[in-house]
């Protein structure tokens, strides 16, 4: 089982930044940052927003009465012939 090595994940980057020319606080994150970017970026997060976004416009607003529906159908209605007696 490998293990996460976060002094292998500095090195890395700095590496990157001196390879790409920038200097490496350039590419430094603060926790509130990567924090924002995470709840921004993740799917499930965004799948739940449209989620609740679909059920608060939904909604009826209080007092007020459901759209009105029209259901036509057929009851009692035989789907073969008669049984000669």
């Amino acid at each position: 089982m490998r293990t996460f090595s976060w002094s292998l994940l500095a090195t890395n980057m700095a590496l990157a930044g001196l390879i790409a020319g920038a200097p490496l606080s350039a590419y430094a994150l603060t926790f509130e940052a990567a924090q924002t970017i995470a709840l921004r970026d993740a799917p499930q997060l965004q799948a739940s927003h449209a989620q609740i976004t679909v059920a608060q416009q939904s909604a009826i607003p209080a007092g007020e009465l459901p759209d009105p529906k029209i259901e036509l159908g057929i009851d009692n209605l035989p789907i073969c012939r008669p049984r000669s007696i």
